[in-house]
This record gives C-alpha cells, structure tokens and sequence, in this order.
C-alpha cells in the first residue's frame, strides 16, 4: 500500500508551498499599509504642528509690535512655512501660509484672519 503512492507526494507539497506563499503575499500587503499610513499621519502631524507654531509666533508679533514684518519665513527641520500679512479690513489682517515639507511635492495652503481688537486668530481655513 505505502508503495502505491503514485505522485502524490509533489502535488500535496506544492499546494502547501503556493498556500504559505499566498500568505506570506498577504502580510506583506498588510505590512505596506501600515507604513503608509504611518508615513501620512506623520506628516499630517508635522503639518500641524508647523502651521500652529508658525501661527502662534505670527499672533505674538502682531500683538507686541507696532510696526511687523509683512511678509516672512519660518524654519523648522523637515520644512518652510512662507506667510504673508495683509490688511482685510480695518481690524482684521488676512494671514496667508505655504508650507513646503520635505518629501511631498505639493504645497500646503492656509489662511488665518486676525483681529486687532480682540488679540487673537478668530478664523482658520486650510
């Protein structure tokens, strides 16, 4: 009988070794998933936190200062946020912001509105 087996060890073989393959394919496609979803949240971490600094930096010089710097940069270590300050109406300044992140090809795009008479950012739209 154990000498009747006729071929019936590599077909069996095979199935098990395509079976741990298909596995093996699937957590690798799992694996990448996560890691890109880790890498967004990350820079939409970065993102935020750049944006907040740079806002709450901007709020404090036009809260102290007479005379402020219309337009500026902000330095951090994986990007550049750019703004520019204009008047929108007789107590409001429109804020603009264009953070540049290393490795993302497009530009960030926000914008604040600030009010004179209360010292504070009233609007942010991004």
């Amino acid at each position: 009988m154990i000498r009747n087996n006729k071929g019936f060890i590599y077909p069996l073989s095979l199935c098990v070794f395509i079976l741990f393959i298909h596995f093996l394919l699937i957590l690798y496609g799992l694996y990448e998933n996560k890691k890109g979803i880790e890498i967004s949240v990350k820079n939409s971490n970065m993102q935020e936190y750049y944006f907040l600094t740079s806002l709450k930096d901007i709020e404090e010089q036009l809260v102290s200062q007479e005379n402020f710097v219309l337009t500026g940069t902000k330095i951090f270590l994986h990007g550049q946020v750019f703004y520019t300050i204009t008047k929108d109406t007789a107590t409001t300044y429109k804020i603009d912001y264009k953070l540049n992140l290393q490795g993302v090809s497009n530009q960030i795009v926000a914008t604040s509105y600030f009010d004179m008479d209360q010292h504070k950012m009233t609007k942010w739209v991004e």
